[in-house]
């Protein structure tokens, strides 16, 4: 099995990569700055990232707020539905077209 360094490179070389990188602005846990550098890496092998950082909340808060009671500490359930519905119709009509 490899190791997570290894899956991670294989899937950034990829083209196309995907994903959608959230931070809480005052992590203490993950430095948002790891959403950056990884942006920057998915972009340079010609993916799409798009970064989300969220003010008032820390990393526990931040993956709480996906829990209905807790939405109103931050919008991540609705921007990581946004983002879904984005690339799932840009690979749509990308597959549709000749």
């Amino acid at each position: 099995m490899k190791n997570n360094t290894t899956n991670r490179r294989t899937w950034l070389q990829q083209s196309g990569a995907l994903a959608l990188l959230i931070s809480a602005r005052r992590d203490r846990l993950v430095s948002p700055g790891n959403s950056r550098r990884m942006a920057a890496k998915i972009h340079a092998h010609g993916g799409v990232a798009e970064e989300r950082t969220y003010g008032g909340v820390g990393h526990l808060t931040l993956i709480g707020a996906f829990a209905p009671g807790l939405r109103v500490l931050a919008p991540v359930m609705r921007d990581v539905t946004q983002f879904v519905w984005r690339v799932t119709r840009r690979q749509a009509s990308h597959a549709r077209t000749p």
